[in-house]
């Protein structure tokens, strides 16, 4: 995955979807071959499904944060013969009374037929057109959309000729689902009667609309300087959200055994960038956890926190009430390592009733045990 670039030609968010890190299926997946190595393949009957993370206060996570449209292409190849209604790639285009976003489905009209229905709720309005997809065939799909336009459908870099509908939706201060899936709608994630077969690689997407002529550039596989496998790319570093669990100390030497350091942030980007690995890490946890958190590369030396790679802090998002250094909670030995909430809620047990959201940080013990973020230089 990478998320933003200096290049104003480049995705603001690019998965090459051929690396589980990229990813969660909490009913697992296969891969398959794509046009540019792997490709994720969602399986209907086995109600697979992709969550890509959580892309709050994002466009790509909710068009109430797309003043200049948006831009998403894809590599697609779905079976002949669908059954049911299906959804394939969603952040909250199906229910305008409850979310903002983009959706490709398969509607319960055009079972027997090549149609497929792309939709977008915008601030005021619904665009929705439907385009024809052939089976058993690689087709690059790319849509541009902009509130004061409409949205254009793209087949294999051709512009398509499509009747686009729009009606006006009532107002929606707030999108509280700001997920993207594949193969499920982001309400209710994994319904069966819902979940989309299909096989998918190199989505891209951009907080704008790409002129016409770049489209065709747009099914390049690929994007500029490209991350290893498994790393996500932000800028000029390649970051790693890790699976296992650690104490600070052996998490950041983990870290500097791949070349990495636990992450640093030096702005609200890209702690913007780093709060989305939460959904996947929120889609990974098995058993309730206290304190939802990962670590950062944030640690006390002298009554001063600092980054392990050696950068200055200039930018912090404290959770209201920390850093605190709290001896209770940590048995006496105070919170000297910094962590990045990932699901919202509220510290009842250990700070009264203060609230925590996703992308806060909090100081906790370093003996703890939690997931964490590597990041390196390109």
């Amino acid at each position: 995955m990478k998320w933003r670039d200096d290049d104003d030609h480049a995705p603001t968010y690019y998965n090459p979807l051929d690396h589980e890190s990229t990813f969660f299926t909490p009913n697992g997946h296969t891969m398959d071959e794509g046009v540019s190595g792997s490709a994720l393949k969602l399986e209907s009957r086995r109600s697979q499904y992709a969550n890509l993370g959580n892309f709050a206060g994002t466009c790509f996570g909710s068009t109430l944060n797309c003043p200049r449209g948006f831009s998403l292409a894809f590599w697609f190849k779905r079976p002949d013969g669908d059954i049911h209604a299906q959804y394939y790639i969603n952040s909250g285009g199906h229910d305008p009374t409850r979310t903002r976003g983009f959706t490709l489905t398969k509607t319960l009209v055009d079972l027997d037929n090549d149609l497929y229905t792309f939709a977008v709720n915008g601030r005021l309005f619904r665009h929705q057109a439907k385009v024809y997809l052939l089976p058993d065939l690689w087709t690059h799909v790319a849509v541009t959309w902009l509130e004061e336009r409409g949205l254009e459908i793209f087949v294999n870099g051709s512009v398509q000729q499509v009747a686009v509908f729009e009606t006006k939706i009532p107002p929606l201060e707030n999108d509280p689902y700001t997920d993207v899936y594949l193969g499920s709608d982001n309400i209710r994630p994994g319904m069966y009667t819902h979940t989309g077969e299909a096989v998918f690689d190199e989505l891209k997407f951009w907080d704008w609309v790409l002129p016409d002529g770049q489209i065709q550039l747009a099914m390049i596989p690929g994007s500029a300087s490209q991350c290893q496998s498994g790393w996500e790319r932000y800028n000029n570093h390649c970051y790693k959200p890790m699976p296992d669990y650690a104490d600070w100390s052996t998490a950041s030497s983990r870290c500097k055994q791949q070349g990495a350091s636990l992450a640093s942030i030096k702005d609200s980007d890209e702690n913007t960038f780093i709060a989305t690995f939460g959904g996947i890490m929120k889609a990974r946890d098995k058993t309730f956890r206290a304190i939802p958190s990962f670590w950062l590369g944030l640690h006390k030396e002298s009554e001063q926190w600092k980054w392990t790679d050696g950068s200055r802090v200039d930018y912090t998002n404290w959770a209201p009430g920390e850093p605190n250094n709290s001896m209770i909670i940590s048995v006496f030995q105070g919170e000297e390592c910094g962590t990045m909430y990932y699901k919202t809620g509220t510290n009842r047990i250990w700070c009264g009733l203060r609230p925590r959201r996703p992308g806060q940080w909090n100081d906790e013990s370093c003996s703890s045990s939690r997931r964490y973020i590597c990041k390196k230089p390109i």
